[in-house]
């Protein structure tokens, strides 16, 4: 790569209907955005969408920088035990906002498993996959081995979820696997953890130069995508300083020390 990485803080579209701040790949878009702004791929992939963040992200990167790259989107949009079981209502929200704001972008969806739609995509064709579908162990590994020959020797693979660590949640134990394996890994520790694994040297000379010494920058991006979230925190925040400096609540708090509460 020859050109500097520039940094874009987006107005996603998209927001206008479906206010996304509070879901887990939220504090992620504006670094998807220029991910895809930055590299121009000719071809992204994206194993599990739900709701659309990580997914309008590409797209509105695409949308404004007038990429003629080809985006992916594949799910059952019928949820699972971590996230949830749905109807249609997901799925159909994804495909109207979709149309809405991207209509011009070159984006579609496949309605498949993983392993259903795996036989669609040449070997070494993918730019950037982007794996985010059901976060066990067993479950991640198999996405990995199943789609890694599809992607090119200079792509990218994403995976999100690596910093959770509850219940079935498995990734980051993969996760820590891949570091060993590959040494061209970059990771983000905020919105449960987005991990990156560039197979590419000096493509990750590129991207490591603009990241691996500036932390705050990853937080920056995770604060441009929520702000208006954190906003809310802050304010929140704000009231219950102003709660705990009223005598009522000193009070309160005097009672219970004599009570021994």
């Amino acid at each position: 790569m020859t050109k500097q990485w520039e940094t874009t803080y987006a107005d996603f579209e998209y927001n206008e209907s479906f206010k996304d701040n509070a879901t887990p790949w939220a504090g992620h878009k504006c670094f998807g955005y220029n991910l895809i702004k930055n590299l121009e791929p000719g071809l992204v992939v994206e194993l599990g969408s739900w709701k659309g963040t990580s997914f309008y992200s590409f797209c509105q990167a695409a949308k404004d920088a007038k990429l003629s790259t080809k985006l992916v989107a594949i799910d059952t949009w019928q949820g699972d035990t971590q996230a949830g079981m749905f109807g249609n209502e997901v799925f159909d929200q994804f495909k109207l906002l979709l149309s809405k704001y991207y209509p011009a972008v070159n984006a579609s969806y496949l309605r498949k498993t993983f392993n259903e739609a795996v036989t669609e995509f040449e070997d070494h064709s993918i730019d950037v996959l982007h794996i985010d579908g059901f976060h066990t162990y067993d479950a991640v590994s198999n996405d990995f081995n199943t789609w890694k020959s599809k992607v090119k020797k200079t792509g990218i693979i994403l995976f999100h979820d690596i910093k959770v660590q509850q219940d079935d949640f498995g990734v980051y134990k993969f996760w820590a696997e891949i570091k060993e394996q590959y040494t061209n890994c970059l990771e983000f520790s905020h919105s449960h953890g987005l991990g990156i694994l560039i197979l590419d040297n000096a493509l990750y000379n590129y991207m490591a130069e603009h990241f691996v010494p500036n932390q705050i920058k990853c937080l920056e991006y995770s604060y441009q995508a929520t702000k208006h979230e954190l906003f809310g925190a802050n304010y929140a925040l704000r009231e219950l300083a102003d709660i705990k400096a009223s005598k009522f609540w000193k009070l309160k708090e005097g009672l219970k020390k004599v009570l021994g509460k």
